[in-house]
């Protein structure tokens, strides 16, 4: 085989740029699998992260971490964030807090949306899924009086 051009010369040029290729190729499937296996957080991972890079107060810190514990119970051990569906935080929240005040459900309706905001920001997921969470029908209750007096209702 001659490399001084001519036909056997192109052939070698040719399959220098194959593995050239093939090589360059083969480093960017590499990439993309440690991206996609970087990319498959789970509920705990993403919950730690959100709560070691938000400057919280102390007692904010504990009930965000006590929701973000019960959620990944409800949703289970291990399951991606990228996995949870608005219709399980709408179940999720309809299951422990259903009954609760107002502004506890408020409260923790401001935990998840602020979390799964968080989640999309880092690109786990693909929008705010809490985003489906209503606000507690009772909140809308108007806490100042109209001239009368009486309580009004912003409804």
């Amino acid at each position: 085989m001659s490399c001084d051009g001519g036909a056997s010369g192109e052939r070698h040029t040719r399959l220098a740029r194959c593995i050239v290729s093939t090589r360059f190729l083969r480093g960017r499937v590499s990439r993309l699998v440690r991206i996609a296996r970087f990319e498959s957080v789970t509920v705990l991972e993403a919950a730690e992260a959100f709560l070691a890079e938000h400057d919280l107060a102390d007692g904010t810190r504990r009930k965000y971490r006590e929701t973000l514990g019960l959620l990944e119970r409800h949703v289970g051990d291990g399951q991606a964030i990228a996995d949870v569906s608005g219709r399980d935080l709408v179940r999720f929240m309809t299951g422990r807090w259903r009954s609760s005040a107002p502004a506890t459900w408020n409260r923790q309706r401001a935990c998840l949306r602020s979390f799964f905001a968080y989640c999309a920001r880092q690109r786990w997921i693909v929008g705010n899924v809490a985003a489906i969470i209503p606000p507690s029908a009772e909140s809308k209750i108007n806490t100042r009086p109209d001239r009368s007096g009486d309580f009004v209702s912003s409804s």
